[in-house]
């Protein structure tokens, strides 16, 4: 009867060892399926959204394409969460991307030509605004009762701009070169303003004879009293106006499936931009408290896919401008379209 007993026990202490081990194992197998790994949208896993951290202009004219993705639930989407770390002035983009500062940057493709040759360790992953006749990148204006319509008759003219370099001067020389001027940079003065608004005013009170901007032609139409003199287009058509992000070789290496779900979000957010242009200025204006008709109408590459004859003309610019030596760069070092599902397919 005693060994009954005993044997009893022993079974019992074993049932209960035995279902204290299954417990722990589902508890692990539940933590390990739930666990903070780098998670993809629609798999269902529980982990935190990857932050991208990214800036805003210091003068919002155009649709700005981070605040429209996130408010769209663009990023939410892909696991992904955009941060805006406040405005940077165009010159200090590459220079905080690089800094970490900010994760993602890109504006006008020549100041990345520059950056690269200039040894910064960036790559350009998806493609952003592109130049059509009816959105150019920038378009340059005068009065409309101003002489100014050759690029002969900008010599000696003061020209508006809201910033040095890049597109802002690159475009002009670039007008200037292909219509005969072999020394562009001494051709005109720049003379920078703090918005394109300063410009504009400048302009009709007469302070400087003509102004580059980022607006489009029907705005300039609806301003009145303003005549075009050239845009990007008539410069290289389609091809000048790219302003593809790129990221930090180190981050690509460290985080390429983040890099990838980002791609993804901004060739789904440039389609979405093209077919509701309209309501993309409207977000953008309530967001920077703005006046809506001060956003201007842009093109955005669609898919988001890089065209590396967008890169190569500034690079061809540049060094003709003797901005950057010859070797320095080459537009394969540039940028990838590997990250782009849908640059496969086409």
């Amino acid at each position: 009867m005693l060994g009954s007993v005993i044997v009893l026990k022993k079974l019992l202490v074993v049932k209960i060892v035995a279902v204290c081990l299954i417990f722990i194992v589902l508890v692990f197998i539940n933590g390990c399926s739930n666990g903070k790994t780098t998670g993809t949208a629609g798999t269902g896993t529980d982990a935190a959204p990857f932050v991208i951290k990214h800036w805003h202009s210091t003068s919002q004219t155009t649709p700005q394409y981070f605040w429209i993705a996130h408010e769209l639930g663009f990023d939410a989407e892909e696991n992904l969460n955009f941060v805006d770390v406040g405005a940077l002035p165009a010159t200090e983009v590459l220079a905080a991307t690089v800094a970490g500062t900010i994760d993602v940057g890109g504006l006008h493709i020549n100041r990345t030509v520059a950056g690269i040759a200039a040894g910064a360790k960036v790559k350009c992953v998806v493609a952003n605004t592109e130049t059509t006749q009816e959105y150019p990148h920038m378009v340059f204006i005068t009065k409309e009762t101003s002489p100014i319509n050759t690029a002969q008759d900008f010599k000696g003219i003061k020209l508006g701009l809201t910033n040095y370099g890049g597109c802002h001067e690159g475009i002009p020389n670039a007008w200037l070169l292909k219509n005969g001027i072999s020394d562009p940079k001494n051709f005109y003065e720049v003379v920078v303003f703090p918005s394109e608004a300063k410009a504009v005013q400048a302009l009709e009170q007469g302070d400087v004879d003509a102004v580059g901007f980022h607006k489009d032609p029907e705005w300039v139409k609806d301003r009145g009293g303003l005549k075009i003199i050239f845009t990007d287009y008539d410069v290289w058509e389609s091809l000048g106006g790219a302003t593809p992000f790129y990221f930090t070789e180190k981050f690509i290496e460290e985080h390429p499936d983040e890099v990838r779900r980002f791609v993804k979000v901004m060739a789904k957010t440039n389609n979405w931009i093209n077919e509701n242009l309209d309501q993309a200025r409207e977000i953008t204006a309530r967001i920077a408290n703005v006046d809506v008709k001060s956003i201007g109408k842009v093109y955005y590459t669609p898919d988001g896919v890089i065209d590396p004859e967008t890169i190569q003309v500034w690079i061809d610019l540049l060094i003709e401008a003797g901005e950057i030596k010859p070797g320095s760069v080459n537009r394969e070092q540039m940028y990838t379209n590997e990250f782009n599902e849908l640059a496969k397919k086409s």
